[in-house]
């Protein structure tokens, strides 16, 4: 997965936690986090390789 398509993937789940009312906001920071973690997770679990 390309880091890309995880800071799309951290957006939508950012996106949907607001309109359940979980936040009332993100930043750049936030959409960095969790995109980090959706890279490194999709990456380390299908066989490719995490530079970190």
């Amino acid at each position: 997965m390309s880091y890309e398509k995880a800071v799309e993937i951290a957006i939508n789940k950012l996106e949907w936690q607001m309109l359940m009312h979980y936040r009332v906001g993100y930043n750049d920071e936030d959409i960095h986090n969790y995109a980090r973690q959706v890279y490194m997770l999709q990456n380390t679990f299908d066989g490719g390789v995490c530079s970190g």
